[in-house]
């Protein structure tokens, strides 16, 4: 944790429908998450355009979006999800309907959040 204990927050970036890189992602906050505790990071996992599939109920990653949302929020951009013509009623239990991803992002930038994009 860094020296002056202030609490972290970051902001993580999906938007790929690449299973691979949703893991990468998912990865990337559990080893965030190991290193400097959950009580010591905020964490939003933010899933938009062809990523957003993944949120979906039976997705492949959806065991790991369940390990992850206990410290974590995982968020999903309705935008997105009309776009692909999903259904919000078919989202993991742990998923978030976010209205715009855009405009959540760069709030949290403004906010002084870390962006990562694997």
């Amino acid at each position: 944790m860094s020296e002056t204990n202030e609490r972290l927050h970051v902001v993580v970036h999906v938007d790929d429908a690449d299973e691979e890189r949703q893991r990468l992602a998912l990865r990337n906050i559990t080893n965030l998450l190991a290193d400097v505790g959950p009580e010591n990071v905020e964490v939003e996992l933010v899933f938009n355009g062809p990523a957003v599939s993944a949120c979906l109920k039976g997705s492949p990653i959806g065991e790991s979006l369940a390990s992850i949302a206990a410290n974590a929020s995982v968020l999903a951009c309705r935008n997105a999800l009309r776009a692909a013509d999903l259904d919000e009623a078919a989202l993991d239990p742990h998923v978030r309907v976010i209205p715009a991803s855009i405009t959540h992002l760069v709030r949290r930038q403004h906010e002084g959040w870390a962006y990562v994009r694997p």
